[in-house]
């Protein structure tokens, strides 16, 4: 790891006070004219090899010099040092969610391996007789063939299982699109023996519109009780969805109102109410209150088919609104 610039810059200031202090002195000249700096004291002779006092100054002062910026830079760099050890704990910390789905994952691969080691592990079942009669070598030979052949059995039936059931999803799929259409050819033969073009009410942008508007009595979407009701293969309550626009298509157009039309009042499931008027004249409000009454069980078949019969003249004498 590289020296911080600060106790480098001081390493190089002590080498070289260092390196001026070991330098031999110079000798005196002749006539006295030498350093200025020099003391008038003259220093006492000293052995060879003893340092100085000055030399020893000196170091003391230059070491001391490195003591002070190295005690200024070591806290600075431990504050650095542990900031940044923050840093990278918390950047590769990952979140509880991912830890637990990584432990998850970890401990499902290795029960896989641990699961694969015991297999491997297992030895071939030997057949007794053969073993008696010919070795366990010879024994051990036959039952590794008859798990190879196993094996191959296994893996051709799951190819076949799976073929099967493809073919099988393939033909609930049409099974299904054939039910849907006739489903649908019903619904469109039923309206149009009343004079209702299914096709075209389908594809009218205001019937989307409509559906998506709530229904009266239980708040949710017309569309998505049209939906329920195919879905159900339910087609007077489908039906009826398409019989409901057209009166309310009707109203739309501003058809004139019937003097006959009666104010529907909510009633109770064992009151239904009177769908119809005398002279086959609907409202739109009577319509809803219709198929409602019938999905929810208030009428019988009998009734609702009859009340129905009545709707379907009323819409082809333009008598709904």
């Amino acid at each position: 790891m590289a020296l911080p610039s600060a106790l480098r810059k001081a390493e190089e200031e002590a080498n070289a006070l260092i390196q001026s202090g070991n330098q031999p002195p110079t000798a005196a000249n002749d006539d006295n004219t030498g350093d200025p700096t020099q003391t008038l004291t003259p220093e006492p002779l000293k052995q060879q090899g003893t340092p100085a006092p000055a030399d020893s100054d000196d170091w003391k002062a230059k070491y001391q010099v490195l003591q002070g910026k190295y005690n200024a830079e070591v806290p600075r760099m431990k504050d650095e040092l542990d900031a940044l050890r923050q840093k990278v704990e918390a950047g590769a910390k990952p979140d509880p969610e991912t830890t637990r789905m990584l432990m998850d994952l970890k401990a499902a691969n290795d029960e896989l391996k641990n699961q694969l080691a015991e297999a491997q592990k297992q030895p071939a079942q030997l057949n007794q007789y053969l073993t008696d009669e010919y070795g366990e070598e010879f024994a051990q030979a036959v039952a590794e063939q008859a798990e190879q052949l196993a094996e191959q059995k296994t893996s051709a039936l799951r190819k076949e299982l799976d073929a099967i059931r493809n073919e099988i999803g393939s033909v609930q799929k049409t099974n299904k699109e054939a039910s849907s259409n006739m489903l649908l050819t019903t619904i469109a033969t039923k309206l149009k023996a009343h004079n209702i073009d299914f096709d075209q009410v389908d594809r009218d942008p205001m019937f989307r519109e409509w559906l998506g508007e709530p229904d009266p009595f239980s708040g949710m979407p017309r569309g998505s009780l049209l939906h329920q009701a195919f879905n159900q293969g339910d087609v007077d309550r489908t039906v009826g969805f398409y019989t409901a626009y057209k009166a309310h298509e009707r109203s739309r157009l501003g058809k004139p109102n019937s003097p006959f039309e009666q104010h529907v009042d909510p009633v109770g499931r064992n009151n239904p109410p009177d769908m119809g008027t005398d002279g086959d004249f609907w409202s739109t409000a009577q319509i809803d209150a219709l198929y409602n009454a019938y999905s929810k069980g208030q009428i019988s078949e009998a009734e609702f088919a009859k009340q129905e019969q009545s709707l379907f003249r009323a819409l082809n004498a333009g008598n709904v609104q």
